[in-house]
């Protein structure tokens, strides 16, 4: 789970500079795993609504598979995006600690 802060500004879905470094960690990892299938999916937090959290959180799913796809050396990957908006909370949304934790980008793939 990545964490969307580190990868993005609020509210964009461009990749910061500081994500160029998580995501060359876990190219590298996807590299060196055995995964034919890399799983990639965008969340919110509750804020806003889906007509812009939707979009969103897909644009950033987006970006990091576009970005992985030039990081990682292998052949014979494929990538399924989605983005989710806030329709799949791994905290609560009533504090910001909470928010904080559904903005994410998800990245899945068998070791």
């Amino acid at each position: 789970m990545l964490s969307s802060d580190v990868l993005f500004d609020f509210e964009e879905s461009s990749l910061t500079d500081k994500a160029n470094q998580t995501l060359e960690r876990v190219a590298k990892e996807i590299d060196s795993s055995g995964a034919t299938t890399v799983e990639i999916d965008g969340h919110t937090d509750n804020k806003g609504v889906d007509e812009i959290n939707i979009p969103l959180s897909e644009a950033r799913a987006k970006s990091v598979s576009k970005k992985l796809k030039e990081l990682i050396k292998r052949d014979g990957i494929n990538y399924e995006v989605a983005g989710h908006g806030s329709s799949q909370p791994v905290a609560s949304n009533d504090s910001e600690k909470g928010r904080a934790k559904n903005r994410r980008v998800t990245v899945k793939f068998e070791k």
